[in-house]
């Protein structure tokens, strides 16, 4: 069974990131799924785009993985199976959606966090 985490995340800057939550170790059969908004509405990135998730660790190790998307009652999607490289240490992770089109480049990012918590503390 898959379980998934859904928010929306806007692609302006300055808006107040979302929260996933996470224990330390966690990743087999979870999904971060991210709404994408522009403003107050949904975002259309378009047909080229392509999505990656880049993150910090608390530890400061860096990590990219490749995310899918989709469309969803009127939103699009941007999805990717949580790894315990993302869980591996608590604390917060900081991440971004990063959107990109052909060879236009950078299209838009969105920031979000997973905060990491150590069950065995």
């Amino acid at each position: 069974m898959v379980f998934s985490q859904v928010h929306r995340i806007n692609i302006v800057p300055g808006e107040i990131p979302p929260i996933y939550h996470a224990a330390k170790g966690d990743g087999s059969g979870r999904n971060i799924v991210c709404e994408l908004m522009d403003g107050d509405g949904p975002a259309y990135p378009g047909n080229d785009v392509t999505a990656s998730i880049v993150a910090i660790t608390p530890d400061g190790q860096s990590l990219t993985a490749n995310a899918s998307l989709s469309t969803y009652d009127g939103y699009t999607r941007a999805s990717f199976p949580l790894t315990s490289a993302f869980t591996a240490v608590a604390g917060r992770v900081v991440c971004r959606v990063k959107l990109t089109e052909g060879i236009s480049g950078l299209v838009g990012t969105g920031k979000f966090y997973i905060d990491v918590e150590d069950l065995n503390t």
